[in-house]
Order: C-alpha cells, then structure tokens, then sequence
C-alpha cells in the first residue's frame, strides 16, 4: 500500500508473457515497476506534478527526482504541479 493513500483501485492488464521480464527481473516486483513506469509516463506528459508521480511510483520525492533526472526528465513545475504537491504534503502529515 502506498503511505498517505486510503482508496485504492485495481487494474487487470494483460501482457503477453514475454514482457514480464522486460518490466521486472523478479516476477514479486512487476506491479511495483509498472507503477513506477506509469509514474514516469505520466509525470513526463505533465498529466502528474512531481509529489504525485513520486506517491504513485511509491518513492520518495528525492528518489523519484533522481530518478527522472537520470531519464533526462528534469522538474517540470507549474503552479498547478504546486498546488498538487501541497495538497499531497499536507495529505501525508495526517498518517
């Protein structure tokens, strides 16, 4: 479960099995390295600001930041992305 989220969904995708070993190299890890794609992938489109792509990814802010930034994806900040982040900062503080 991810810190600081109560509701969660589930989503069933269906990949052809030669795809699993590209996604993870431990078959336990799989739905984590698709959130963290997912994660990227969003957050590269600006659909994410970068708290919520780190929580969707379950990273911390700084891995997550470090991790875009090795994929050449520096911080693409807008006042909406900051406005997500405080909300995000602030949903955390209550756990």
């Amino acid at each position: 479960m991810v810190a600081g989220v109560t509701n969660m969904a589930s989503l069933t995708v269906n990949l052809p099995d030669r795809f699993l070993s590209v996604i993870a190299q431990q078959k336990q890890n799989v739905t984590r390295e698709v959130r963290r794609y997912l994660a990227i992938g969003l957050y590269a489109e600006g659909k994410l600001s970068m708290g919520s792509a780190a929580a969707l990814a379950d990273m911390s802010y700084s891995d997550f930041l470090d991790l875009v930034g090795k994929l050449g994806l520096g911080p693409m900040y807008t006042e909406e992305h900051l406005e997500e982040d405080l909300k995000t900062l602030r949903e955390l503080e209550e756990l």
